[in-house]
């Protein structure tokens, strides 16, 4: 059985959920140990506005591209094509988002 590339998509999305739903998890826990002090607030405040910011976009866009591929499937018909806009399109907004988050 060959694997193309929507199974590895597929994959991905299911295996990114499962990190984005611990991701959010922690986002969860270090804002409210920042106000509730639940957890030490310097430590809290540098996870939620320092650490997980990034790794949070980064699994969002993995989990978005199994459904973005078929979004744009509707416009461009060549399949090769769109598998080369999606990877480019989230390279790009990874990137424009980690030099934001740099130099915030």
């Amino acid at each position: 059985m060959t694997k193309n590339f929507n199974w590895y998509l597929l994959k991905i999305q299911r295996i990114s959920g499962v990190i984005l739903l611990v991701l959010v998890i922690l986002f969860f826990i270090s804002g409210y140990g920042t106000t509730r002090q639940i957890i030490d607030p310097i430590f809290a405040k540098i996870l939620h506005e320092k650490i997980l910011p990034v790794p949070f976009v980064f699994f969002l866009l993995l989990h978005i591209s199994f459904w973005l591929k078929r979004w744009l499937l509707r416009w461009i018909k060549d399949e090769k094509w769109v598998n080369i806009y999606l990877i480019i399109l989230e390279v790009i907004i990874f990137i424009l988002f980690v030099v934001y988050f740099a130099y915030e």
